[in-house]
């Protein structure tokens, strides 16, 4: 099974974007609740060709959070910088 989450989440009343994969880590690990936030959305959608994924030639954007969300995912609440279309914004 594919679990994708994007801007149509249905869940928790969320205060920011990153916290959709902090409440999704109640059911998954979370890898898998990153995964469903980038990869399995992009691929959803049919746009897995542009982004969803870092690689050269991909339209990704980028944050940088302090700590590893793979150990914390909490730390998605901690941004360091935004990359925007390859432009650092923060």
């Amino acid at each position: 099974m594919t679990i994708a989450t994007a801007s149509d989440y249905y869940g928790p009343p969320l205060r920011r974007h990153g916290d959709k994969p902090i409440s999704m880590v109640q059911d998954m690990p979370p890898a898998d609740a990153l995964r469903a936030l980038t990869l399995h959305g992009a691929t959803v959608l049919g746009i897995q060709d542009r982004v969803g994924t870092i690689a050269p030639g991909m339209d990704s954007d980028l944050v940088a959070v302090a700590g590893n969300p793979l150990e914390d995912i909490e730390s998605l609440r901690r941004v360091v910088s935004v990359m925007l279309s390859g432009r650092m914004i923060t």
